[in-house]
């Protein structure tokens, strides 16, 4: 197994909360392999937030959607705040769109629409994949053993769930 680079001064990956190392372990490595699945549908819900953003043309989606704003920036840093678990378990993030898409649940749909409707239905299933995603991975045998990792997946199973349903809204208008 290869060793994970080091930061010259950081010594080995710490724990945010400060217990110390952690073993590189096959759990660590499953735990992280359950993070990088959530990171990679969370990139993608993003990356469809922005078309959303970007080609919804009905009334009621605004040009830079203060909500659609709001939760692409959430992504943004919930991406970071992922990517920076798997480098504690000492592991690398996902970096490349192909890994991306192969991690990913989240179905793609290459029909480029306008349909505000229909774009907005796309973008509250991908953050309910999302959410069932992280959510299965946090219940998990091999996440349990890491309770950091796990809470971090339930804050992102909520955080979509609340993210699908505040789009749900945004269609009834």
């Amino acid at each position: 197994m290869v060793a994970a680079p080091q930061f010259e001064d950081s010594g080995p990956p710490r724990s945010e909360f400060g217990r110390g190392p952690l073993d590189r372990t096959e759990a660590t490595r499953a735990v992280a392999g359950s993070l990088e699945r959530v990171l990679a549908d969370t990139v993608a819900a993003r990356i469809m937030t922005d078309c959303v953003q970007w080609n919804a043309l009905t009334a009621g989606i605004l040009p830079f959607d203060p909500l659609l704003v709001e939760q692409r920036n959430e992504m943004i840093e919930a991406g970071d705040q992922i990517a920076s678990r798997i480098r504690e378990l000492g592991e690398l993030a996902p970096s490349s769109i192909g890994v991306f898409s192969e991690l990913s649940g989240v179905e793609e749909d290459a029909d480029v629409s306008t349909d505000g409707d229909r774009i907005l239905e796309r973008l509250e299933r991908a953050h309910l994949v999302v959410a069932r995603a992280a959510l299965d991975e946090a219940i998990s045998e091999v996440v349990l053993v890491d309770d950091i990792s796990a809470d971090l997946l339930r804050r992102r199973a909520h955080v979509h769930r609340n993210a699908a349903s505040q789009t749900r809204n945004k269609l009834r208008r």
